[in-house]
């Protein structure tokens, strides 16, 4: 006869990398979204990265069997925020047998993350990866009050990018649309929108070859 047991899970989601570029101008608008037992969470949405950072705790409370080889596994998913087609661009897939249990409803440690790879729909393919930690808690009753998960984001301070911009060189065309007026484009996401900066266009000596001869600060 299977037992089930209440448990808390939490799932730390940091930041991702290497994601799939799926908008026109070569980004990607991700949000990450957790599936467990029949329940869902995501991450707030970040625009044009393909390596967001989140610094989010996705949490669950439910019943799930006492023997953890037979629980429902965790659902990781990245989807585009733009993207009007229900398909997710990556998926990683967490086993509860092989996620650290606490006893403790008041243990939070400083988990270390670990870069996990994202594949495809099919399960097959290279999707970039995600930075995530998990721990599952035993509890006494699904709805126990218990102290909520400590925040993951890491101390920021000011900082300065000094950026000089020269040129590009033989840039191909995409599809049947000529180069015609070629600008740069800079994102520097944190945990909002983050900052952009981009040249004028250029097209001098020639719009596959152009200069910028720029300083951004």
């Amino acid at each position: 006869m299977e037992v089930k047991k209440p448990y808390a899970l939490w799932c730390h989601i940091y930041q991702a990398r290497g994601l799939p570029s799926i908008n026109d101008n070569g980004m990607i608008d991700p949000y990450i979204k957790a599936r467990f037992a029949g329940t869902k969470a995501k991450t707030k949405s970040l625009r044009n990265t393909q390596n967001p950072v989140f610094f989010q705790t996705l949490e669950f409370s439910k019943e799930i069997p006492e023997d953890l080889r037979l629980a429902p596994s965790l659902l990781l998913q990245v989807w585009d925020s733009n993207m009007l087609t229900g398909i997710p661009v990556g998926a990683l897939r967490v086993q509860m047998k092989d996620v650290k249990v606490s006893k403790n409803v008041n243990y939070n440690p400083d988990e270390t993350p670990e870069w996990q790879p994202l594949v495809g729909i099919d399960g097959k393919g290279e999707m970039g990866e995600v930075l995530c930690s998990f721990l599952l808690i035993e509890l006494k009753k699904v709805d126990q009050n218990f102290p909520p998960p400590r925040k993951i984001e890491p101390p920021l301070r000011k900082a300065y990018l000094d950026i000089h911009l020269v040129g590009l060189r033989n840039l191909i065309k995409k599809g049947y649309s000529n180069i015609r007026n070629p600008y740069l484009q800079f994102d520097l996401v944190s945990t909002g929108y983050g900052d952009s900066i981009k040249t004028p266009s250029s097209r001098l000596p020639a719009p596959s070859n152009p200069n910028y001869l720029e300083r951004q600060i």
